[in-house]
């Protein structure tokens, strides 16, 4: 049972969080097609997926811990291990995909921005029932 309920721009913004990513893995799959079209420049376009990847679970896991009636802490635990996951998949386990640190870097960057998000929604964007 959900144990706390969420503001309006709470919902709002996590579902701009979650267009602008999907908007970013959309033009990220269109450069297959058309190697013409970039997110940002060529080097971007080859990791964002990682980054978006990572910003989309963490936001996720994050958000229904909250409306679990979860801390932060809970939150910051699952974002270390998520970073740590990433880094150890990316640097030693080439099972879908060539080790690639620079992919750890944006999966990293991913997860502490989605971290300071839910920081400001643990603090401001719920309302304890």
């Amino acid at each position: 049972m959900l144990k706390s309920k969420q503001k309006l721009w709470v919902t709002i913004s996590l579902l701009a969080v979650y267009i602008l990513c999907f908007t970013l893995v959309a033009v990220r799959w269109m450069n297959t097609f058309n190697k013409n079209i970039y997110v940002i420049n060529e080097s971007v376009n080859s990791h964002i997926t990682n980054f978006t990847l990572s910003v989309l679970l963490c936001t996720l896991i994050g958000y229904f811990l909250f409306l679990a009636g979860k801390k932060y802490k809970f939150t910051f635990i699952i974002g270390c291990l998520l970073i740590a996951s990433n880094f150890i998949y990316e640097m030693f386990l080439p099972v879908l995909n060539t080790t690639d640190i620079v992919d750890a870097l944006y999966g990293l960057v991913g997860v502490v921005m989605s971290l300071v998000y839910l920081h400001f929604v643990g603090k401001y964007g719920l309302e304890r029932e």
